[in-house]
């Protein structure tokens, strides 16, 4: 049950289309979403940045917005946009949330590889979750607080 939710509500919240055709690119991009509590779930397998280029961009969220936990409110997200990336954290619940403790520095330490669009969360805390990719951030619905870094 939660797979297919997650699986509808994923592409829905990046904004994305869910890919109909049976691609290899497609099909990998799928089974990705078993493991979306573990790794990061990307839209698209390619056109993204590296691990390198997360973790510099989650540095400039840190930068911009501060290290310690955040607490954000119903259906608020705080995005930082750096060098044509973006790094944000979202709390889609209709009330506030505050992040899990660490879950943005374990965020920045998977390895999204080459995707972009991606997304991850922790079980304990399902309604907070990391984007990453490459462009603008935007969102179906709620606010987006954006600063550069």
């Amino acid at each position: 049950m939660k797979f297919q939710l997650l699986a509808v509500l994923v592409p829905a919240v990046l904004g994305a289309a869910v890919p109909s055709a049976d691609t290899s690119a497609n099909l990998e991009s799928r089974q990705t979403f078993g493991d979306f509590f573990n790794t990061w779930v990307c839209a698209y397998p390619t056109g993204g940045g590296n691990l390198s280029t997360l973790k510099k961009i989650q540095q400039g969220f840190n930068k911009v917005w501060g290290t310690p936990r955040l607490t954000l409110k119903a259906n608020q997200c705080l995005a930082a946009e750096c060098g044509g990336y973006y790094f944000s954290i979202c709390n889609h619940s209709d009330a506030s949330r505050t992040e899990t403790a660490n879950m943005r520095n374990v965020a920045a330490a998977r390895d999204p590889k080459t995707g972009t669009m991606c997304v991850t969360t922790n079980q304990d805390n399902q309604n907070v979750m990391y984007y990453y990719g490459k462009g603008k951030f935007e969102t179906a619905g709620g606010t987006i607080a954006r600063k550069t870094c």
